[in-house]
């Protein structure tokens, strides 16, 4: 072959490929990076549709705070571990020996770790046990619920779980018969539950009471 024929078929083959792929000037490569990507509902995140779809706000319960004494504090993990299982998401904060307002022993108080607590819709409190062994009245009962009523917002949902003693002279009726009076509460009943073989003292459940008092809260939340 020629050189004058290689050369005019090298030719023909530049001039065919600028025909499939035509020049792209520099003002075309900048109005090309300077339009946007294509966006999700997200608005600037650019991720997938079906990414996106997973991190959109899920149907959920409302979140529950559960403010507890020793009574749920000892079982923690099996409290914790039934309500997630039921569906329920909820914080606990427990501890033992703790009171409504008495901070003598134990702090914070249930008062006060209802004031600095998340905002909740839905309170579940498990207190009031350990006023029992100073005695109470229905005037000092009325004057403890009060307190703690008071941390919450009135269109906030309130459960408590009433008290059960097996010791003969403790009175933990007149505390219990208190929390009936306000509409508000919705009691979780803890005393016509339980039972003398569901505690291993008088009033802290064994694991078989636990798991009934767990089942309590599930079924009222």
């Amino acid at each position: 072959m020629s050189l004058l024929t290689k050369l005019a078929l090298g030719a023909a083959g530049v001039a065919l490929v600028w025909q499939v792929f035509p020049a792209v000037t520099a003002a075309e490569l900048v109005t090309a990076a300077d339009e946007p990507e294509e966006q999700t509902e997200l608005g600037n995140i650019d991720m997938p549709l079906s990414t996106s779809a997973a991190l959109a706000p899920a149907q959920r319960s409302p979140p529950v705070m559960l403010i507890g004494d020793s009574i749920t504090d000892w079982n923690e993990p099996l409290v914790q571990s039934t309500l997630d299982n039921c569906g329920s998401r909820v914080l606990i904060d427990a501890l033992a020996g703790r009171g409504i307002v008495d901070e003598s022993y134990i702090k914070p108080n249930a008062v006060n770790a209802a004031s600095g607590s998340v905002n909740p819709e839905t309170w579940l409190f498990q207190i009031g046990s350990n006023e029992l062994w100073n005695g109470v009245t229905e005037e000092n009962s009325a004057f403890l619920i009060e307190s703690l009523l008071e941390q919450t917002d009135p269109s906030d949902r309130v459960l408590w779980m009433n008290t059960y003693v097996t010791s003969p002279d403790i009175d933990y009726q007149t505390f219990n018969e208190t929390l009936e009076k306000y509409p508000r509460i919705e009691i979780i009943d803890w005393a016509g539950a339980a039972a003398p073989e569901l505690l291993q003292d008088p009033v802290h459940p064994t694991s078989e009471g636990a798991q009934v008092m767990a089942d309590l809260y599930c079924a009222a939340l």
